[in-house]
């Protein structure tokens, strides 16, 4: 049985999934479904909205959930983030108990086919610091274990100021988040180093790892820590952008989406925004550098508006 794709995803007010490139879940599924027939999942939470014809024309699913977390709205700021384990665990338990299941955040866009998965299932894989992409075993008895104590951890983070700072200290950054599972998985992989398989770069590379791989064994981008600018609206975080100006990502939605789905999605302004500011990650990888802005993020769409002269450095 193959792993399910599952993505965790809520609305903001006044926007949709369609043509949402903040939130790009339509995009990232397209470049999975170009790559692979894997099942493919999508929990939704609050204001359920349309998403048209694509769950049939990629086909998906779109199931509708409430956060676990929802409880503690007024002490965790970004509960709806922090539930996102626990949501999994809750859906997987009745509807997937035995599977493997592949968690892939909205900004994580396919080069290739995922499978084979790279770890055993057995425990919780990922990358040791981001939870973009990871993947584990409902059935497992260590995942038991492991989200035993997950569990533990956040609720100890949430009621006790003392253990919320000494957890604090295995993430070196701030969130708005107040407790995120990231910080929550890095104090874990210290302390319970077993529960934990640790992915090779190529199954989870960002703007910050790209240069640490053969580029083409990679199989995902994470957009984490990349800027995309909207230029018509000035927006930094537009990752779906990403499938406009990386070659090898606008391949791949052009064959599963017609170019009227395009349309629909990024609208005629991008579209011809675009037209000259593709370029390919696989076949320039090699005079590829990352370049980094005053905050420290990878800014991706000065490169590409740069018509490619600026090297990323």
């Amino acid at each position: 049985m193959k792993p399910i794709a599952v993505y965790h995803w809520w609305k903001e007010p006044e926007e949709d999934p369609i043509n949402n490139i903040r939130v790009p879940v339509l995009l990232s599924i397209a470049t999975l479904r170009a790559v692979s027939d894997m099942p493919i999942v999508v929990l939704q939470a609050e204001n359920e909205k349309s998403w048209g014809y694509f769950p049939d024309k990629l086909n998906f699913k779109v199931e509708n959930f409430d956060f676990h977390l929802r409880k503690y709205s007024n002490k965790i700021k970004g509960f709806r983030h922090l539930s996102r384990i626990y949501d999994l665990n809750q859906w997987a338990s009745v509807n997937a108990p035995d599977s493997d299941i592949m968690y892939v955040d909205s900004d994580v866009f396919f080069f290739k086919d995922p499978l084979p998965l790279a770890c055993k299932t057995d425990r919780f894989c990922w990358n040791g610091w981001n939870t973009g992409f990871f993947y584990y075993n409902q059935a497992s008895p260590t995942f038991s274990s492991f989200f035993d104590a997950f569990d533990a951890y956040v609720r100890s983070a949430v009621y006790s100021p003392v253990m919320l700072q000494l957890i604090k200290g295995y993430v070196n950054y701030e969130e708005w988040y107040g407790i995120w599972d990231e910080m929550i998985l890095g104090y874990m992989k210290y302390q319970h180093p077993k529960m934990f398989n640790t992915l090779p770069d190529e199954e989870h590379i960002t703007a910050k790892t790209i240069d640490l791989i053969e580029i083409g064994k990679a199989k995902v981008f994470h957009g984490n820590g990349s800027i995309a600018s909207n230029p018509f609206t000035k927006y930094q975080y537009a990752r779906g952008l990403l499938c406009l100006v990386i070659e090898e990502f606008y391949e791949k939605i052009c064959k599963v989406l017609s170019q009227e789905d395009i349309l629909n999605i990024f609208g005629k302004d991008l579209l011809e925004w675009s037209k000259d500011k593709r370029f390919s990650i696989l076949k320039n990888a090699s005079s590829i550098k990352i370049y980094k802005n005053l905050i420290g993020h990878y800014d991706i769409t000065l490169f590409a508006t740069n018509n490619k002269k600026m090297r990323f450095i």
